[in-house]
């Protein structure tokens, strides 16, 4: 069977969340104990690869500063810098862009906040990482949201991609 394309124009979805548990000790004993995330729409993941794309460009350019002096120190020079760079790998880059827009409660949206969560709680920071990824390639959920139980003035549910809960 075919994709239904006029059917899927009509579909009814809401963001895939879920509550990870805060696993390191002190964090959570002094923080609290869940996170809140959701899963990223299209444009967000392609936002996260952007962001590891800029990490590997800050590489290349360094590289072709390096090669426009020639000689044994430009060689130097360039297997230094492949080798290692001040600039964080670019797989932490995404996992902190990947956080930035998927953890909802709390929200994580400064720098600041997310790499003093790497720094302190690294398991976290990349348990966080995965899961959203997880539920990212999981997609929204198709359907109804599901009721809270009291009834609203005739409303329809949200065909946006903005966080409803559970």
């Amino acid at each position: 069977m075919g994709f239904d394309a006029k059917k899927f124009e009509k579909a009814k979805y809401q963001r895939r969340t879920d509550e990870i548990d805060v696993l390191t000790p002190g964090v959570k004993k002094e923080y609290g104990e869940k996170f809140t995330i959701q899963n990223l729409s299209g444009e967000e993941i392609f936002r996260v690869e952007a962001a590891g794309q800029k990490a590997d460009q800050k590489v290349v350019h360094q590289v072709l500063g390096l090669l426009s002096n020639g000689d044994q120190e430009v060689l130097d020079g360039v297997k230094a810098a492949l080798k290692r760079s001040d600039d964080p790998p670019k797989e932490y880059v995404k996992a902190v862009e990947t956080i930035r827009w998927g953890c909802i409660d709390p929200p994580m949206d400064t720098d600041q906040q997310i790499v003093r969560l790497s720094e302190i709680a690294p398991y976290d920071f990349r348990n966080l990482a995965l899961r959203i990824q997880d539920l990212s390639f999981q997609g929204a959920k198709l359907g109804e949201p599901k009721s809270s139980g009291k009834k609203k003035k005739s409303e329809q549910p949200s065909t946006s991609d903005t966080p409803e809960e559970k």
